[in-house]
């Protein structure tokens, strides 16, 4: 178990306030070391670095052993959330626009740290928030080049649409794009009434109610 973040982390915090508890009462009093960690379940020569009265050996809460990341954990939380973002804002970029960022945060690392640390641990340890570089497929380009005006003007016409047709009931986030219908006038009908039509069948892919005819 590691000691530095997590579970570990949080059981080492309150391992080490019970210490300093511990070292209030007279020393005949006191639990060993050995004991002490022994009923915390935490190894012996993990939380003695942890207590050590040298300075230069003492291990600060938080830190873990062996060499240190060359992005930091609030540094990878950072670029981790500002990639993610960028994405869902239409404005998604690779690794080489991930680097630039990096540089930026960090600029006394090298391309080249960042572009390993990125590669085998920022990506690793966030796993469930990213995905792999994807290439973009043709049509990606011109869907993700759509704006919030143009989105929300789509939805006017989905929604004026539905209450037209009496489909009050059915929430708008039910609507998908491979479950509706395109509004095209039906060569069979008159002009007049195939928009009408036509938004008969498309309501009716939704299970809503058919516009009566008059």
């Amino acid at each position: 178990m590691s000691y530095s973040k997590g579970e570990g982390l949080q059981v080492m915090t309150e391992a080490l306030g019970d210490w300093e508890l511990e070292l209030l009462k007279p020393k005949e009093e006191r639990k060993s070391v050995r004991l002490f960690a022994e009923e915390h379940k935490i190894p012996f020569t993990t939380f003695q670095s942890h207590i050590t009265p040298d300075d230069s050996k003492r291990i600060k809460l938080g830190n873990g052993v062996g060499r240190k990341p060359t992005i930091g954990p609030e540094q990878q939380a950072i670029i981790v959330d500002v990639l993610v973002r960028k994405d869902r804002g239409n404005q998604g970029v690779g690794v080489g626009g991930a680097l630039d960022i990096l540089e930026q945060m960090c600029p006394e690392k090298t391309r080249l740290q960042l572009d390993q640390s990125l590669r085998r641990t920022v990506r690793p340890a966030h796993a469930a928030r990213m995905t792999n570089p994807v290439a973009a497929q043709a049509t990606t380009t011109k869907r993700t080049a759509i704006t919030p005006a143009q989105q929300w003007r789509y939805h006017k016409v989905i929604i004026g649409a539905m209450l037209v047709g009496g489909a009050r009931r059915v929430p708008p986030f039910q609507l998908t794009h491979s479950r509706v219908v395109h509004f095209l006038p039906s060569s069979s009908t008159k002009s007049s009434t195939s928009c009408a039509s036509s938004t008969r069948r498309s309501l009716a892919k939704v299970g809503a109610a058919p516009v009566s005819k008059t």
